[in-house]
């Protein structure tokens, strides 16, 4: 059964549940540009008004005393809080990504523990599902989501068709937990941005907080 939605909190926060920080999010996650402006104009604002929202963060506290922390300037940079108040920067989606972040699983445990269609939305971005019923429960999730946030009506499947990424890149490990085989991820323990990451806190930090979403 799912917890109670937790209270989102940060700087202009009300614009985390706008049609145009949406469209920003997606403008700067597609390699297309026209693409991009075609998401946009899907959620009937203005590029240039979406560019203008700068800076923006949101925290979503979790079972555990763990947070999770989603800023939006250039692109979406996401990190976790542990209880001890320690920060793991788990990866990012902009002109130089550091994704994928999570596992569909992963993110469907997390949406279970705090409920806010906001937090599965900006994190969509961000994870891979590995299996088509995976994809599948993450497009329905999606598009509950984004009519919860949006209200877009018979244009969320199509938005979150562009969403829901499908991949095989995740193996566990037995040391690390799960680890990503692409290249750009944080938690490739051979990749470009993850060459630390075996040597860090962070495999750990993640295990303890999965954990405490079970609990």
């Amino acid at each position: 059964m799912a917890r109670k939605a937790a209270p989102v909190t940060g700087d202009l926060v009300p614009l985390f549940a706008t049609r145009e920080l949406w469209g920003l999010v997606l403008f700067n996650a597609l390699e297309d540009e026209e693409a991009g402006v075609s998401a946009l104009r899907s959620f009937g604002k203005v590029a240039s008004r979406a560019a203008a929202a700068q800076y923006l963060t949101a925290t979503w506290r979790f079972p555990g005393g763990w947070k999770w922390r989603a800023t939006i300037s250039a692109g979406v940079h996401h990190v976790l809080i542990g209880p001890d108040r320690k920060e793991y920067a788990v990866g990012r989606d902009d002109p130089h990504p550091v994704l994928p972040i999570l596992r569909w699983q992963e993110l469907a445990q997390m949406d279970r523990a705090n409920g806010d269609p906001a937090l599965v939305l900006m994190l969509a971005l961000a994870t891979q599902a590995q299996t088509k019923p995976e994809a599948a429960a993450a497009t329905a999730r999606y598009v509950e989501a984004l009519n919860a946030t949006c209200k877009l009506g018979r244009a969320a499947p199509k938005i979150a068709g562009l969403l829901v990424e499908q991949s095989t890149t995740w193996m566990a490990d037995k040391r690390l937990g799960w680890v990503s085989t692409s290249a750009n991820s944080a938690r490739n323990p051979t990749g470009h941005f993850g060459k630390l990451y075996a040597k860090s806190k962070m495999p750990q930090a993640l295990r303890a907080f999965f954990a405490a979403l079970d609990d």
